[in-house]
């Protein structure tokens, strides 16, 4: 019986040994082959540049070209679902993004669940929102302003670039927030509704740097506050939503990378530390930064963890505003 046991043990423990050493062997070996980076929003906007920016980098490092695959559609669910469903044998990554997120909540029929098909590997970077009007039409100069006009006009207008992006949920944010009385004008994205604000049509919207910053520069669009915890670098005279009568105000847009569940860890140890170096690279930050990003990297648990939180989050939001995608 005891001679049965010890062949059984030292049967297990090769086995183990066998698959510890295959294990290595595929992290050593990986990547031998293009990987495919999977972006969920069109070409040509803040995703896609943050995306290539990185892919391009990540090329150079790995020795093997990473290509960027854009399937944009459903706030990011079928970039998502493409991603959840291919072979955890790290040659498919994505970039997972704010409205991730709360698609979370308002996608009730998506076919994945964040937290449980996909691995996460790193934080690569975030951008704030900024609060901008149209200075010909709003005499408003700072935040406090716009809030004492919302409260003498009820009925005031704020522009999204879809029912329950970020755009959207950081006005029902400050509605709920400064109990304000305000109506939702739903674009379908925020470049007609940039147009529609400078046009007068619509009172405000939040919308990121990167998009907005050349009608900033030529006196179009005034921004009076920023959404994140701290004031922009770039632009510091412009004060924080919480400097301005909305404490603990923060509606930040977010990318981090993540592979399908089920990835060997040996795999995901690997990537994360690529892109940690990566996200370390002066010219790669100086593009990002250009962009109104702020580059960043994380662990891959801190990126789970951010993840869970930012579910959190917004569907407490979601939840005491009613807000749904119809």
């Amino acid at each position: 019986m005891k001679t049965q046991r010890r062949a059984f043990l030292f049967h297990a423990a090769c086995s183990i040994a066998a698959a510890l050493i295959s294990l290595q062997a595929v992290a050593q070996a990986y990547p031998n082959k293009p990987i495919t980076l999977v972006l969920v929003f069109a070409p040509g906007g803040t995703v896609d540049i943050v995306g290539r920016t990185l892919a391009n980098q990540l090329t150079q490092q790995l020795g093997q070209t990473v290509i960027v695959d854009n399937k944009a559609g459903a706030g990011g669910t079928i970039g998502a679902t493409a991603v959840a469903r291919a072979k955890p044998d790290g040659y498919t990554m994505l970039m997972l993004v704010s409205s991730h997120a709360t698609g979370e909540t308002l996608y009730k029929n998506r076919p994945y669940d964040l937290q449980k098909n996909f691995a996460p590997v790193s934080l690569i970077g975030t951008s704030p929102y900024w609060l901008l009007v149209n200075p010909e039409v709003t005499k408003a100069a700072t935040m406090k302003d716009l809030v004492a006009m919302m409260r003498a006009k009820p009925g005031m207008t704020y522009a999204s670039g879809g029912s329950g992006g970020i755009t959207h949920l950081a006005s029902e944010m400050m509605r709920l927030q400064g109990k304000l009385d305000v109506t939702h004008v739903p674009f379908k994205g925020n470049a007609p509704a940039l147009t529609e604000l400078m046009a007068g049509r619509v009172d405000m919207i939040f919308d990121q740097p990167a998009s907005s910053e050349s009608f900033v520069r030529s006196g179009k669009l005034k921004p009076l506050a920023v959404t994140s915890k701290t004031r922009m670098a770039t632009h510091p005279d412009i004060p924080t939503m919480a400097e301005s009568g909305f404490p603990g105000f923060e509606a930040i847009s977010w990318f981090g990378i993540a592979f399908p569940a089920g990835t060997p860890p040996e795999i995901v140890e690997r990537m994360n530390k690529e892109v940690v170096k990566a996200m370390a690279e002066p010219e790669l930050r100086k593009k990002l930064e250009a962009a109104g990003i702020t580059p960043a990297s994380s662990t891959a648990a801190a990126f789970g963890d951010h993840v869970k939180n930012e579910i959190g989050r917004w569907r407490a939001v979601i939840t005491d505003a009613k807000v749904t995608t119809e």
